[in-house]
């Protein structure tokens, strides 16, 4: 079969692979392979654009090869130590003329001095088909000083985006309290369909977040330290009562974490307002704890959310070794094959290699073993993983 009998679905997938895998060479020798592969090569290989300092280039080459700027959908910022982002001309033409086509959007930014304002990135406002915004905030030395109160940068920043439909914050690290006047600033002007929020202090943007959750259909979050708890969990619960009827995916990690009054708090909260959830993951984020703790765990979390009427797809994520004495018998296939979840499908099992040697790996058949009904119900899969993937 030649290459271009081949069928389209096909062709990107390799390509995706090694997009994926950041082979820009082989990107590179396929789109030369022959005039089929240009194209599809072309796309992945011009996908993303990274800019960490001034780049006078840029936009005298999206000037010159036009067919390039509908190719260019990612954009990632890193922002070291001077505001260049905010002063540079050249880098606000290359906003401009990308504007009709990025999509999604990175932001690192890492400072030296504490007092220089956080997000402020007005030029930015510029890329009003923006869909997905990923941030991640650092400062040298690890030392954020005292903590912000009502600080409306990152605010400002998000509500230049009316299409915004995903947000991760990925490691925004200074502490952003709320204030009594928060509800004096304007409300989000988009509506998410996914919320990551793997470490975020800044709850004071969490908190205004909330009517934007309506129709949350995503939600991925880690869980604090227990002295940051109080005010998160209080946000959390909040988005989980507004998105009632439209969240699908829910995946919680570190949930071992959770103090008690919390967790039959949230638990209740799942209860009360997942219906529509269809698939959840409950990430054990506890390094060497025994595999009979985490799944009688795990158990006790299910038992206390009762039921969930469309749960198809349950996740569980497991730290340490795991041996056939450690886990059986349990009452967690007892749970999942009950009443609890009716529509319930298929129990997806991930031991983390993390820390792990070959002589500690626990072998599929352990699993299999511990869960004969499930086995029975072709309703159990096992894959082993490095670090939990939050996509």
């Amino acid at each position: 079969m030649s290459l271009l009998q081949l069928p389209a679905e096909l062709v990107d997938a390799v390509l995706s692979y090694l997009w994926a895998e950041e082979d820009r060479v082989s990107l590179w020798e396929c789109s030369l392979t022959c005039k089929a592969l240009v194209s599809p090569a072309q796309a992945y290989i011009f996908r993303n654009l990274k800019l960490t300092m001034p780049s006078p280039d840029v936009p005298a080459i999206l000037e010159y090869r036009v067919h390039i700027r509908p190719l260019i959908q990612h954009l990632e910022l890193v922002e070291l130590h001077k505001p260049w982002i905010q002063r540079d001309k050249t880098t606000h033409r290359t906003f401009e003329l990308l504007s009709s086509y990025i999509t999604s959007l990175k932001i690192f930014q890492r400072r030296q001095d504490i007092d220089r304002p956080r997000f402020e990135l007005s030029c930015l406002s510029q890329l009003k088909s923006l869909e997905k915004i990923f941030l991640s905030e650092e400062l040298r030395g690890g030392n954020f000083g005292k903590p912000m109160h009502g600080d409306v940068a990152l605010i400002t920043l998000l509500n230049h985006f009316p299409n915004l439909r995903a947000i991760d914050f990925h490691s925004c690290l200074v502490p952003n309290q709320i204030i009594d006047k928060s509800s004096q600033k304007a409300p989000p002007i988009f509506h998410l369909e996914a919320l990551k929020i793997r470490l975020c202090q800044d709850s004071f943007t969490l908190n205004w977040l909330i009517p934007a959750t309506a129709s949350l259909r995503n939600l991925h979050f880690r869980v604090p330290p227990a002295e940051e708890q109080p005010i998160f969990w209080d946000i959390l619960e909040r988005v989980i009562e507004v998105s009632a009827g439209s969240l699908e995916h829910l995946t919680i990690r570190d949930v071992d974490l959770i103090l008690e009054a919390n967790r039959k708090s949230l638990m209740t909260k799942i209860h009360l307002h997942g219906a529509a959830l269809r698939s959840m993951s409950l990430v054990i984020g506890t390094v060497g704890v025994e595999a009979v703790h985490q799944l009688s765990f795990i158990a006790h979390c299910l038992h206390t959310i009762e039921t969930l009427p469309q749960l198809r797809h349950l996740t569980l994520g497991l730290y340490g070794r795991v041996k056939l004495e450690d886990i059986y018998p349990n009452d967690l296939e007892t749970l999942l094959v009950g009443n609890n979840f009716p529509v319930l499908c298929n129990v997806d099992i991930c031991p983390s290699l993390v820390l792990l040697n070959l002589a500690e790996r626990s072998s599929p058949d352990v699993f299999f073993a511990a869960f004969p009904q499930l086995v029975q119900r072709r309703m159990l899969s096992v894959r082993f993983t490095g670090e939990f993937d939050w996509h």
